[in-house]
């Protein structure tokens, strides 16, 4: 899984400090995957949500809803399920495995930190 973050995924003039994924680098399938995008990505929150998420027992889940995007993310011990208001569909946009999820965030995270988040 190769994926680029960025400082300026939605490519807005004079924007460098809004965090997530290149949108060229974005599976089609998983185009939803840019409203991760927020200002308020910190190396402490994306833990929270890794120890939130490897702390999941039996048929525990959680959402967890990016502030300011149009994306819900549920979350359980299997798989990930990511919604987006935007689209039409009632069933999730994409999932991933919870280990395919939490590879994703570890890399998020290292992105953030080289950034000083």
């Amino acid at each position: 899984m190769k994926y680029t973050y960025t400082t300026n995924p939605y490519k807005q003039k004079g924007v460098n400090n809004f965090y997530g994924v290149e949108y060229d680098s974005i599976p089609e399938g998983e185009k939803s995957l840019i409203e991760i995008g927020w200002g308020g990505w910190t190396v402490k929150e994306v833990q929270n949500l890794i120890d939130k998420t490897k702390s999941l027992e039996g048929e525990d889940y959680f959402d967890y809803i990016v502030e300011g995007s149009e994306l819900r993310i549920c979350i359980d011990n299997e798989y990930v399920l990511f919604f987006d208001w935007r689209t039409e569909t009632i069933d999730e946009d994409f999932r991933w495995t919870t280990i395919k999820f939490l590879d994703f965030m570890e890399s998020f995270k290292l992105f953030l930190e080289e950034n000083g988040r």
